[in-house]
């Protein structure tokens, strides 16, 4: 083809046949392998007919240079490695473009004003040696060459034979100073490794920041033996710790709301009817949170460490690479937003040589959307059953999608504080994309005024509402206040339930909720038995909520006992609490499965699930609960309550319910304790160390005469803290009620995109486009996606 005319497609058609796997599919392509080493010389036939001189580094890295290299050099690129079958997308894209680039930059007789070059590293993946990103990191100095070169492959092979076999010279590995003073800035394009950009129905991205990821090496050791001739008993296999701290990092993952990967094993000596002398095993942990990743690995080894001993073996944890979250220049980042106009801010889990560099040099990183949204994998690029349907409609504005919706906002609440006017850019699906400053969008609405993220209800009782004006006539407690509530649930139906709620949840949205976790727990007629329609009730809620147009997360309750008695006994449940019941866990359990089929979850819905309390939920019964549920389910628990109900889990268990709750795994980032109203010191550094959130509903304590619970020592402590009304009085009362009894900062929550889960409350940024106006009486909701006709008729 002629120069100048060369699509980035058909350059990747060039290379499509280099690497592939017969067995894994999609393609390997392994530093110094024959396909890595064949599409080094691909690369540098195609610069050289464009006129740019090649070169290579020390660190065997490719640079062509347009021009004469010099200072402030303008680079851009990626790499051609790839992990063992991986996509072709997965750095090639990059090359590609940046290829076709200078081809579309020559055709406009473009001559640079700067030196400029593309670049090629090697090893980004690490898929050969295990490092990943080796030749940027050896280029900055942010690796020792000599560990480096010691690096062997699954085959024993070093990476200093491999280089020398491949022509290369091992000695010339290391810091590279004089190359790195000369980069201006780096910007690196790169297929999206995920579905942000698909479900944004836009083409391209700008990185925010890469989140803290790093990769360890776990080395099993136990005796190697005959798999036919050894007794069980006389066993001390490495495959079985190995196989247990695979399942720990799945759950150690969960427990800390991060990502922890074990994409590969490796036994000694590796036969069918070998029990392993060693099984190494590599672990992938990545947060945005470099004290997260560090607490998951220590977990993990912890965890490792308690299954060897139980199999009479050994675990050595070695750290093979790691690198700290990185924010990526911003003024490089704002000068692509003013280019691509409109492109929305991501950040990535992923690493990239980009992030090596941005210690050294400005760097910057565009993303292309991924229409299949997977990656490392042969579907990056092949068009499946699940996604041909995506991929065969046009997607994006570049394609002709609807057009985004524009607002400006005279002052909104940003991560750094107040600011203003900003305008916000949202999409069809009621996502915001762009967050800005200028007019670019001389067609948007006006927002006077000040305007910050919807809230979010933490924690409603819906048909508590027809308890208001009805429980504040006397002096009572807890118990009194109870019966009447078992009262007033004795005669509801789910058309009750239904006007209720949607009377309630039309007095959330006028305060400025725009969504709310429902505890439920009236599952079942009068005395126990299933309505017709076994989730009638479920059903009447999910109405509600959708008519007013409010968010829900429904926080599907497990109700089994009255009490515990002190022999750990449950007390049976009185004919009024019949109806709250499922009977058992078990049949909770099918019922919770049964709802996520009949109402999956979407934009405006998500399933969660409750524990009512320990007191109504027996010991062995918190555990099904918990396997039951997915690793990122909401779960709330009332906890704490009363007096009397830690009196009684500490007569039974000789714990406190936090403490019980945290010996069976329930405390997490994804739970919220209700109320918390009793707790000891123990108790609040249990729930801070676990990061489990509270959510305080203090007219309803106030109601109970219990008082709120230690909302400034829980704050202090780190514990994440809400405040939440639960109908019983309107929704404005609440976060006034509780700044009045604590004089303590009550951090309000409110929804970001994961489909309507309660999520801490933050400032503007990318994702739903829920948001409250101030400056009018009363405040005005705008809800994503929400017709304001639809809003009025709840009203």
């Amino acid at each position: 083809m002629i120069a100048g005319q060369e699509p980035t497609s058909a350059l990747l058609a060039e290379i499509a046949s280099t690497g592939t796997d017969p067995h894994r599919g999609g393609y390997s392509r392994h530093l110094f392998t024959d396909a890595e080493l064949s599409l080094r010389e691909w690369f540098a036939e195609a610069a050289a007919r464009r006129g740019l001189t090649v070169e290579v580094d020390g660190n065997t890295n490719l640079w062509a240079w347009w021009g004469e290299p010099g200072a402030s050099a303008v680079i851009t690129g990626s790499h051609l490695d790839s992990v063992p079958g991986g996509g072709a997308f997965d750095g090639p894209l990059g090359v590609a473009s940046a290829l076709a680039a200078v081809d579309l930059l020559r055709a406009d007789n473009f001559q640079p004003g700067k030196p400029f070059a593309l670049a090629v590293f090697a090893e980004e993946e690490g898929g050969r040696f295990g490092r990943a990103c080796l030749g940027s990191a050896l280029t900055a100095g942010a690796v020792d060459p000599a560990d480096a070169l010691r690096r062997t492959d699954p085959d024993g092979v070093s990476v200093a034979d491999a280089a020398r076999r491949a022509g290369f010279d091992p000695a010339a590995f290391g810091p590279d100073p004089d190359r790195v003073a000369r980069i201006g800035q780096f910007v690196e394009l790169h297929v999206e490794q995920g579905r942000g950009l698909a479900d944004l129905d836009t083409p391209v991205a700008v990185a925010s920041s890469i989140l803290a990821h790093g990769r360890w090496r776990f080395r099993f050791t136990g005796q190697g033996n005959h798999a036919g001739t050894t007794r069980l008993e006389d066993r001390r296999d490495p495959m079985l710790p190995a196989a247990a701290t695979v399942l720990a990092a799945r759950r150690t993952a969960a427990k800390h709301q991060a990502r922890a990967t074990v994409g590969r094993l490796q036994p000694v000596p590796g036969g069918t009817n070998v029990i392993a002398s060693t099984v190494d095993m590599w672990l992938d942990a990545r947060d945005d949170r470099e004290t997260v990743v560090m607490n998951v690995v220590d977990d993990i080894t912890a965890a490792a460490e308690a299954a060897c001993r139980e199999e009479g073996c050994q675990v050595v944890v070695t750290k093979e690479s790691f690198l700290a979250e990185v924010a990526f220049d911003a003024a490089l980042r704002d000068r692509l937003l003013e280019t691509l106009d409109g492109a929305p801010v991501l950040p990535t889990g992923a690493g990239h040589d980009a992030g090596v560099l941005a210690s050294s040099v400005p760097t910057a990183m565009v993303f292309v959307r991924n229409p299949t949204g997977i990656s490392h994998a042969p579907e990056e690029t092949r068009r499946n059953r699940r996604h041909r349907g995506r991929q065969s409609r046009p997607r994006g504005r570049a394609a002709g999608a609807r057009p985004m919706t524009a607002f400006r906002l005279r002052h909104a609440w940003l991560p750094g504080g107040l600011v203003g006017p900003i305008e916000i850019e949202v999409d069809p699906k009621g996502i915001i994309v762009a967050i800005r400053t200028g007019g670019h969008f001389p067609d948007a609405t006006h927002l006077p005024g000040l305007v910050v993220p919807g809230f979010a209800n933490t924690h409603s009782h819906a048909f508590h509402r027809a308890l208001r004006g009805r429980v504040h006539d006397a002096a009572g407690t807890f118990w009194t206040w109870r019966e009447r509530m078992y009262a007033l649930a004795d005669i509801l139906t789910p058309d009750l339930v239904f006007q209720l709620a949607r009377a309630v949840y039309a007095e959330m949205l006028a305060a400025g909720y725009t969504s709310v976790g429902e505890f439920h727990y009236l599952h079942h007629q009068p005395g126990g038995k299933p309505y017709d329609d076994p989730y009638a009730m479920t059903a009447a809620l999910h109405r509600a909520a959708t008519e007013v147009g409010i968010r829900l997360t429904l926080l599907d309750t497990c109700y089994l006992s009255a009490g515990i008695g002190p022999d750990r006994t449950p007390i049976p449940l009185s004919e009024r609490q019949l109806r709250f019941s499922d009977g058992s866990a078990d049949r909770w359990a099918w019922r919770w499965r049964e709802l996520r089929e009949v109402f999956p979850d979407d934009r405006s819905f998500r399933l969660g699930a409750a524990i009512h309390s320990v007191r109504a939920v027996p010991e062995n019964a918190i555990d099904k609960i918990l396997s039951t549920v997915d690793a990122d389910t909401p779960l709330h628990v009332h906890l704490s309550e009363q007096p009397a109900e830690n009196e009684d889990t500490l007569a039974a268990y000789n714990r406190t319910p936090t403490g019980l709750l945290a010996d069976h795994g329930a405390l997490s980032p994804r739970t919220t304790a209700v109320h918390a109203t009793h707790l000891t010191d123990t108790d609040i550094s249990t729930l801070a160390d676990s990061r489990t959130s509270i959510a305080f509903c203090p007219t309803t304590e106030a109601d109970l005469a219990d008082g709120i619970g230690q909302a400034g020592r829980l704050h202090a402590a780190g514990t994440p803290c809400a405040s939440a009304a639960t109908s019983t009085h309107r929704s404005t009362r609440s976060p006034r009620f509780a700044r009045w009894n604590t004089r303590t900062p009550i951090v309000w929550h409110f929804c970001q995109p994961r489909r309507g889960k309660v999520r801490p409350a933050g400032a503007f940024q990318p994702g739903r486009a829920d948001f409250l106006r101030y400056g009018q009486r009363p405040p005005q909701p705008r809800l994503a996606g929400r017709r304001t006709a639809r809003r009025r008729r709840a009203f």
